[in-house]
């Protein structure tokens, strides 16, 4: 079994050797030959090369006419649009883009893909041969015949000779030129040379409004140049719902006597209201729309200007919960600050009153409306807290009446004013002070004696010091301070012994000394305030004479108290009277 199958393997392998060799075999073909022309320099071919250059001239001269042309055409185009309906930057900016575009494509078309890809000679001498019948195809046989390597070996070059010189003079009588006719290009050139003639006459009539146009055309952002300039005062703003918005603009050059504001509400409907002129500057005109119910757009029209169009955008206002005061008082007081209630604002000059809004929304800011002063103040808002808005308000001298409120979220959108919280502005108290003894108004001394004082002073908020004042018979005032300690508090209980010896000058008998003393607080704003004693007066004398004026008091006494005794009696027999008859 296995010798058969080895059989069969070669018998196989034995038949493939034989179709292998027996297969048809190709054989490569002899190479032609090239037949090369009798070298001459034929006419018709520097003609085709003069057709070809006549051809991209011609297309460089239609294509930059036709973008010389389309480009100042637009231009001016532009310009007039944006003059007669104040086109906004976007639009500008596409239409500029789109000019750029096209001329970009015309450039393209017309100029450099000639330039880069020029006509073949085929091409050339088939636009010859269109714009010439009678050459019969002998034009482009000629020139593809003349191609090296296109005749073999066993062709005639005798015949290809014939036919080069039989173009040769057909070529002479012809005029290969007008094969490409320069008609269209140069319309298209006279077309430009008088639209950019026309456009440059235009704008220099124009004047400085022809050169304010074209900055715009070029995306400018000055505004369109009339004879009434509009400018906006007001401008794009956010408002809340209900609000009211006074619209100002601002007029340059002839400034009319009216005009009028066009409004396009967001729901599609539309208003015109008059504008009149602003009471503070006859160049601004201005119109009051009252409770805003959504959000416009607006222009105002004064003479022959215009505004830009401005949008006013309404949205929900920021709601006021509720305002923390705290109040400092000044510092001459010495007391800490404290919370206080916004009913009872009772503050001193020079004090500091520190208030806190909440709202219910992030807020960038809010204003305080001082009453009586027709003042301003701005909030800012707290670190850490941006629904929270503070504001530290000083307190003046006089005029401040009350405080309003008023905070603003992040896009200048304001609440509605709060409450007008009254402020009564209270004036500091003087101190008060008083001799406590002596008693008697007048007393006598002796020239060395020491008289004692004793004083007290008290005052609504810190004493600063206590002089005792003097005069020796009306003469000069003289004072020294008295010794209260450093921190005497708002009230004091002192005494002091007046060395009446080391007087200068030294008193003598018969004078008469006037005293006072005088206590002041530490109010350095509108102070300080001082509070003084009655004047009290003591007469120098000799030790006798002060001796009999102490034994006189003394006897004085004694009678009083001898007096009181024998009353006492008096009353004690009565009362024993009285007890027997009831019994």
């Amino acid at each position: 079994m296995k010798g058969k199958l080895q059989a069969l393997l070669h018998e196989s392998l034995a038949t493939l050797k034989r179709k292998w060799a027996a297969r048809p075999r190709l054989t490569p073909p002899v190479p032609a030959r090239p037949v090369h022309l009798e070298k001459r320099d034929f006419d018709f071919m520097r003609k085709v090369d003069g057709v070809r250059r006549r051809y991209l001239f011609e297309r460089a001269l239609f294509g930059l006419s036709l973008i010389a042309t389309t480009f100042l055409a637009f231009f001016a185009l532009r310009c007039f649009i944006d003059w007669w309906l104040v086109m906004p930057w976007f639009l500008r900016f596409f239409a500029l883009v789109a000019e750029v575009l096209f001329i970009g494509g015309a450039f393209y078309r017309y100029v450099f893909w000639p330039y880069r890809h020029p006509p073949s000679d085929e091409e050339t001498a088939l636009m010859i041969e269109r714009a010439h019948p009678s050459l019969k195809t002998r034009l482009i046989s000629t020139l593809q015949l003349m191609q090296p390597g296109v005749i073999a070996g066993n062709t005639a070059p005798s015949m290809v000779q014939a036919l080069a010189e039989e173009t040769e003079t057909v070529s002479r009588e012809t005029r290969f030129g007008t094969a490409v006719p320069l008609k269209r290009a140069s319309k298209m050139f006279v077309r430009g040379l008088f639209i950019t003639a026309a456009a440059v006459t235009g704008f220099l009539l124009a004047g400085d409004t022809g050169l304010a146009l074209m900055r715009r055309a070029l995306l400018s952002w000055e505004p369109v140049p009339r004879k009434t300039m509009v400018y906006g005062i007001t401008g794009d703003v956010i408002i809340g719902f209900g609000d009211d918005i006074d619209l100002l603009v601002r007029t340059e050059g002839i400034i009319p006597k009216e005009g009028r504001v066009e409004i396009d509400y967001e729901s599609g409907r539309s208003q015109e209201f008059p504008v009149s002129v602003y009471s503070d500057d006859p160049k601004v005109f201005h119109r009051l729309i009252e409770a805003v119910p959504e959000t416009f757009e607006y222009s105002v029209y004064l003479g022959d200007g215009r505004s830009e169009r401005y949008t006013v955008s309404t949205r929900e206002k920021p709601v006021l919960l509720k305002v923390d005061a705290r109040y400092q008082p000044p510092s001459y007081t010495g007391r800490a600050a404290k919370s206080i209630s916004l009913q009872a604002l009772d503050v001193l000059p020079g004090g500091k009153l520190m208030l806190v809004a909440h709202s219910n929304q992030e807020l960038s800011g809010g204003t305080l409306h001082l009453a009586g002063l027709g003042k301003t103040q701005e909030m800012s808002v707290l670190t850490g807290n941006v629904e929270q808005a503070g504001g530290t308000v000083e307190i003046p001298l006089e005029g401040l009446t009350g405080i309003s409120v008023r905070v603003k979220d992040e896009d200048g959108v304001r609440s509605t004013a709060s409450p007008a919280y009254p402020v009564r502005i209270i004036e500091d108290q003087a101190p008060t002070v008083e001799i406590v003894f002596p008693v008697e108004i007048q007393q006598l001394v002796t020239p060395d004696a020491d008289m004692l004082l004793s004083f007290k002073a008290t005052d609504d908020n810190l004493i600063g010091n206590v002089s005792l004042h003097y005069s020796i018979n009306r003469g000069q005032e003289q004072s020294f301070e008295l010794d209260i300690g450093e921190n005497p508090g708002a009230a004091l209980h002192n005494r002091y012994d007046w060395p009446l010896g080391k007087m200068s000058p030294l008193l003598e008998i018969g004078d008469i000394v006037e005293y006072w003393i005088v206590a002041e607080d530490t109010n350095d704003i509108t102070g300080p305030g001082s509070g003084s004693t009655r004047r009290y007066v003591a007469r120098v004398v000799t030790p006798e004479e002060k001796q009999a004026e102490l034994v006189n008091r003394v006897l004085d006494k004694f009678n009083q108290i001898s007096g009181v005794a024998s009353s006492q009696r008096t009353v004690n027999q009565d009362l024993g009277k009285l007890i027997d008859r009831k019994e």
